[in-house]
């Protein structure tokens, strides 16, 4: 059996390779894959070169899809042929999931088929909120609100922040984040006045951090939930020990499969809740994915996330 993958063959070469389909082990599943999400901020990295002492060529991108299940091995309980599932699996036409190894979660009704793969971007908003240990009627400013930032935003709202604050340069977003709960939105950290106790920098940028830091009240703690790779040079005593800061590095793919004395939450468990948040309709969607491309126009939807990543939010591959 054939299926066609997107590799980034070399920096910043994308083809479509056909695969054989290797035939299934006792604990694994075969997802047909119905819609796939670009992760921009990731794969755009990954695909200049940019992380290229994590990730050598050729690789395969992708870690946001849904799919149905075709088949599965003679030990799996949990998921039957026909099942709708959310997995991290590539940009792929098929993915062989090992399901105690991989996240793997079956779709709830009431959950629209192009919004679940978004499930695996807002895990990475979930993950810096957890971090970020948040207090009822606790402010938090949210700076950033591609994908991510609109996640974490909405799960510090969940958790009683307030006033939830947004910053981003873009209308468009600042729009959407009122729309989903924002108390203020700003176009740059220079229009807030007041300092605040809790920050969430979702914009993957560096240089930013000593602005960042000097936003927060004495004793505030900001988490880095994007994965800025630029350097930045910072004064340990002046910019942290002088007022007491907390700076809370992540990296959601730390977090296992299930929880553990260090991770209460494991991945697992909150891609579940994830889906059944948007299943209730607690999280909000509705705008988040702006384009769809048909798998062939694969290049369409990089170059357009290149050329134009201020005008777009979820873009996806359809791959029906």
């Amino acid at each position: 059996m054939k299926s066609r993958r997107i590799v980034f063959s070399r920096e910043n070469i994308i083809e479509m390779e056909e695969i054989e389909v290797p035939s299934l082990e006792e604990y694994e599943i075969r997802i047909k894959t119905l819609y796939t999400l670009i992760s921009g901020g990731t794969e755009l990295a990954v695909l200049s070169g940019e992380r290229k002492e994590l990730v050598k060529f050729p690789c395969h991108p992708g870690y946001c899809n849904v799919g149905v299940v075709e088949e599965i091995g003679e030990k799996v309980e949990e998921y039957r042929e026909g099942n709708l599932v959310y997995s991290e699996s590539g940009h792929a036409e098929f993915n062989v999931v090992n399901i105690r190894r991989e996240v793997v979660e079956s779709v709830p009704e009431g959950v629209e088929v192009k919004f679940v793969p978004l499930v695996s971007l807002a895990a990475v908003g979930l993950y810096g909120v957890r971090r970020a240990n948040i207090k009822v009627g606790e402010p938090v400013a949210v700076i950033g609100l591609g994908l991510v930032g609109q996640f974490a935003l909405q799960f510090a709202l969940l958790s009683g922040g307030y006033p939830i604050m947004g910053i981003d340069k873009i209308k468009s977003r600042r729009e959407k984040a009122l729309n989903s709960g924002a108390d203020k939105v700003f176009a740059s950290l220079k229009e807030i006045k007041e300092k605040v106790p809790v920050i969430l920098d979702c914009t993957g940028v560096g240089k930013i951090l000593p602005q960042v830091l000097e936003m927060l009240e004495v004793g505030g703690r900001l988490v880095i939930v994007g994965s800025p790779y630029d350097e930045v040079k910072l004064h340990p005593f002046r910019d942290i020990c002088r007022k007491d800061l907390q700076i809370i590095g992540t990296l959601q793919p730390n977090n296992p499969l299930n929880s553990t004395w260090t991770y209460r939450f494991g991945k697992k468990s909150e891609r579940k809740l994830i889906l059944s948040l948007m299943a209730a309709k607690k999280l909000k969607v509705e705008g988040l994915i702006t384009h769809i491309f048909k798998k062939e126009e694969y290049k369409k939807a990089y170059e357009l996330l290149k050329e134009k990543r201020g005008e777009v939010l979820g873009v996806l591959l359809d791959w029906r």
